[in-house]
């Protein structure tokens, strides 16, 4: 009879304050062309335009790729990061930046802004507190601010990676079961694709380790050996033929959530919070107007009805 002191190691994970975490990271920027720009223009969408001086912040800003961009259209930008050596890259790439060493729940700004950004962190947050979370964000907000925050869609590989070995899917719509609690804020939903380019297995295998990383080692139900995970990575993410990584991996969808708040004062339906992300009775799809290739996500929920004062139909 086999003890459990006889069965194989669990695959090794990185710990997130680590090189190794940060260097993986820095792959996946590297092998993401499109996720800057996409974000930019899905902030541009949402905010409209906006003055110089209009307050920036950058919750969780990594090593500053999106910062950066944030520096170039706007006077003051405030870079919030955690980890010792993602700030040392932040410095590299965003000086302009006022860089605070915290995270998400310990750090109250100096000022309000009027655009928040939270891109792919909330991986690092425990999934029943992302509401509590945003919502605190959302309140470091001026009137018209708008907290933007991005994460991959449901229905992406590594999505399906998490489950094959056990561990839940992300689905940054469970948000929206916090904010039906919060009238004053208001949500919209949207989809943009995505893509990771990889050209080698290595490469390949040190981002799918890096998004094993997303959940906790007791958040999977059967954590794979390292055999396991590096087969499962040749099966599905890499295409051995062409030399670079496959089709479910390359089609990397996310999905945006835009938390608007200033809504103080007024009085209106509890569930009106959610009416931007509705377009129709039972489940619907709509396209946004900022981008005829972008299409909203599917979502359940009463139809917008002409009493609530955040619905947003076109």
């Amino acid at each position: 009879m086999q003890s459990l002191d006889q069965e194989p190691p669990p695959v090794a994970l990185f710990d997130e304050r680590s090189a190794e975490y940060t260097a993986a990271f820095q792959t996946l920027v590297r092998c993401d062309p499109d996720g800057s720009r996409e974000a930019l223009r899905v902030l541009q969408a949402v905010v409209g335009a906006r003055s110089s001086s209009t307050r920036c912040v950058d919750w969780g800003a990594g090593t500053g790729r999106l910062t950066r961009e944030l520096c170039r259209r706007f006077d003051v930008v405030y870079a919030v990061e955690p980890s010792a050596p993602m700030r040392e890259r932040l410095e590299e790439n965003a000086p302009g930046a006022h860089r605070i060493a915290g995270t998400l729940t310990d750090v109250t700004l100096p000022e309000r802004c009027g655009i928040a950004v939270l891109s792919h962190v909330l991986y690092h947050v425990p999934d029943h507190l992302w509401g509590p979370t945003v919502v605190r964000l959302a309140r470091q907000l001026t009137g018209d601010g708008v907290l933007l925050v991005a994460m991959k869609h449901p229905d992406t590989g590594c999505n399906a990676m998490l489950e094959a070995f056990g561990a839940e899917r992300f689905d940054l719509y469970r948000i929206a079961k916090t904010l039906r609690h919060h009238p004053e804020l208001t949500l919209e939903m949207r989809s943009a694709p995505g893509r990771l380019v990889t050209s080698s297995l290595e490469e390949t295998m040190q981002i799918a380790r890096f998004m094993l990383c997303d959940r906790t080692p007791a958040a999977f139900s059967r954590l794979p050996t390292e055999r396991e995970f590096a087969a499962y990575v040749r099966e599905v993410f890499w295409d051995e033929q062409r030399g670079r990584g496959a089709g479910t991996w390359s089609r990397c969808s996310r999905w945006y959530g835009s938390i608007r708040g200033g809504r103080t004062g007024k009085r209106h339906d509890a569930h009106a919070g959610l009416a931007r992300c509705l377009t129709g009775p039972g489940r619907t799809r709509r396209e946004y107007p900022f981008d005829s290739a972008r299409r909203a996500f599917e979502c359940g929920g009463r139809g917008p009805s002409a009493r609530d004062p955040d619905v947003h139909v076109e």
